[in-house]
């Protein structure tokens, strides 16, 4: 993809400064075509940043603070007095300490607790300047494409798998974002059988949905059976070759074990092309056990633990690590006093209940 030439900075849109800058917070725009010149700017930043997750930017749901330069913003909403950003910084490194503080004093100057959901590693240090403490929530599984292999013992079960679905007639396809239009009735079905079947519904936030404004925006990886899709999921990429997974659904009719299947043609496929990594999404409240107890490691391991029945928490992680080469930290970063508030708004962000926290 052609790296777009970034817009220059406007005083329209959210400069940085040191706080208590006025202009240092984005409003929605309200005069016709502003916000869609808004997701233009947002379009072009996504398009040069690494991390795939920077595509829950065109979900429509947040807003945007932008850097002096128009290279870097932050998305986030506001819930239950937190304003809550998606991730970190998406744009060059050299640009996220200022704009993440700048967002964070920003939130305290309008009386709200600023919140990073999702935060990795790297965000700790600058997180600790600004007073906020990292509570792990789980853990990404990501792949790492070049150690990727079907071959050997502990893939045998996989290959039988494998074998079994082809045998029933199911074949694996991406399909690139400019065909997907012509085919998302049908995959649409899919979508609703598989939200029925889990009795739940569509999410925000932090994932992806069934919405055709959005999904054109991504290539989509399809099974097919008798000429009728039976699964799929979305792709994220990133600009350096970093995929990560969003969407995973199938219909009632996909045979037992399509989507590691799905997940084990992907990881080819992928291959094929050259990517580096593939994320499976994050593991939630897994790993944590390790490290300093506390009220919500205690109450989480507990969940962990014993909530199977419910959620099945350990059966998610146990399927990720048919295929996770490697694991990364995801976290909550908040004041210590206003954790609950901040995992409080988080959900009601995701899903409108404590459950959307955990779901993926």
């Amino acid at each position: 993809m052609k790296n777009p030439t970034p817009h220059p900075s406007s005083s329209s849109v959210g400069l940085l400064g040191p706080p208590p800058l006025e202009t240092s917070l984005p409003r929605l725009p309200v005069e016709p075509g502003a916000r869609d010149r808004e997701l233009d700017r947002v379009g072009e930043v996504v398009a040069r940043h690494a991390d795939p997750r920077a595509a829950l930017a065109f979900l429509g749901d947040k807003r945007f603070l932008f850097s002096r330069s128009g290279m870097s913003f932050v998305m986030y909403r506001d819930a239950k007095r937190c304003r809550v950003m998606m991730g970190g910084p998406i744009g060059p490194g050299v640009e996220h300490a200022e704009i993440l503080a700048a967002s964070c004093h920003g939130a305290r100057r309008d009386g709200r607790a600023p919140v990073i959901y999702q935060a990795g590693d790297a965000l700790a240090e600058p997180c600790r300047g600004l007073g906020l403490r990292l509570t792990k929530i789980g853990e990404e599984a990501i792949v790492k494409l070049a150690d990727f292999s079907l071959t050997g013992s502990h893939r045998r079960r996989l290959r039988q798998k494998i074998r079994r679905i082809e045998r029933e007639g199911a074949t694996f396809e991406v399909l690139p974002r400019w065909e997907l239009a012509e085919r998302l009735p049908e995959l649409r079905r899919v979508s609703d059988d598989w939200l029925r079947g889990k009795r739940t519904r569509e999410k925000s936030f932090s994932l992806g949905c069934f919405d055709p404004s959005y999904l054109s925006h991504f290539p989509m990886a399809v099974v097919w059976l008798d000429d009728e899709p039976i699964a799929f999921t979305n792709l994220w990429m990133g600009a350096d070759g970093d995929l990560a997974i969003d969407l995973m659904r199938y219909s009632s009719r996909a045979p037992y074990g399509v989507m590691e299947y799905t997940c084990a043609q992907l990881c080819l496929w992928a291959q094929e092309q050259g990517h580096r990594s593939l994320s499976l999404g994050v593991a939630p409240l897994s790993g944590l056990t390790e490290g300093p107890r506390s009220p919500w490691t205690l109450t989480a391991g507990a969940i962990y633990r014993h909530g199977e029945r419910f959620y099945g928490f350990r059966g998610l992680r146990e399927y990720k690590e048919k295929f996770a080469t490697e694991w990364q930290a995801r976290y909550v970063a908040a004041p210590v006093r206003r954790l609950p508030q901040a995992l409080l708004a988080t959900c009601s962000l995701v899903s409108g209940g404590l459950g959307g926290l955990f779901r993926r």
